[in-house]
């Protein structure tokens, strides 16, 4: 099974025009990630593409929850700790604001006003587009 990183998924889910090298990275993305065959996504991956799209990019709350409910309903791609993951987004599907966290407790989300975050359920998020 493949493992996925960050970058593959920001390539994936994420338009930006602007970087000719991402142009290039998205059509492998979208090759593999449509090619049905199994993936994995650890945790702290969705994490880490939670934080690109709202800490660099500067998607909405509700663009980051599209593009991760997307990703968590592709039946080929195993989410390590689904149901984990799933519980400690619920505030962020119910477009509240949020930081998820891990530790050895769980997880665990924390209010972050200032936050916002990326979609692609669609369609790929056009980085251009963002101020």
């Amino acid at each position: 099974m493949i493992g996925l990183d960050t970058n593959v998924l920001a390539r994936y889910y994420i338009d930006d025009e602007a970087d000719a090298e991402a142009q290039r990275q998205r059509l492998a993305a979208r090759r593999l990630i449509e090619s049905g065959q199994p993936l994995m996504v650890s945790k702290s991956v969705v994490l880490e593409l939670e934080w690109v799209m709202r800490g660099y990019y500067g998607f909405a709350q509700a663009e980051v929850a599209s593009v991760l409910r997307h990703l968590l309903e592709q039946a080929h791609i195993t989410v390590e700790d689904r149901d984990g993951v799933e519980e400690a987004l619920e505030p962020l599907f119910a477009q509240a604001p949020w930081h998820w966290r891990c530790g050895d407790q769980g997880h665990q989300l924390l209010d972050d006003t200032g936050g916002r975050v990326a979609q692609r359920a669609a369609g790929a998020v056009d980085a251009a587009d963002r101020g």
